[in-house]
């Protein structure tokens, strides 16, 4: 969910959310980012405590994620 573009368009960066029933052990969401030439995916971010709402860096040197407790990790 919440698909983004980088701002040069280069990257596609979107939420991978635990299913809503899980038994604890998928339960982190997790903040990837996919290279659209190469294909390559990595992980930005991963916790059970992120929702999948997030704000790139303008320079892409991270984000912002939003946490369960109500505070924004960088």
């Amino acid at each position: 969910s919440a698909p983004r573009w980088s701002h040069d368009g280069r990257r596609l960066y979107f939420v991978e959310t635990p299913p809503p029933f899980s038994d604890g052990e998928d339960g982190e969401t997790t903040l990837w980012s996919a290279d659209l030439v190469s294909g390559a995916a990595r992980i930005e971010a991963q916790s059970p405590l992120i929702v999948p709402d997030y704000a790139l860096a303008r320079d892409e040197s991270g984000a912002w994620v939003t946490a369960r407790t109500g505070t924004v990790w960088w």
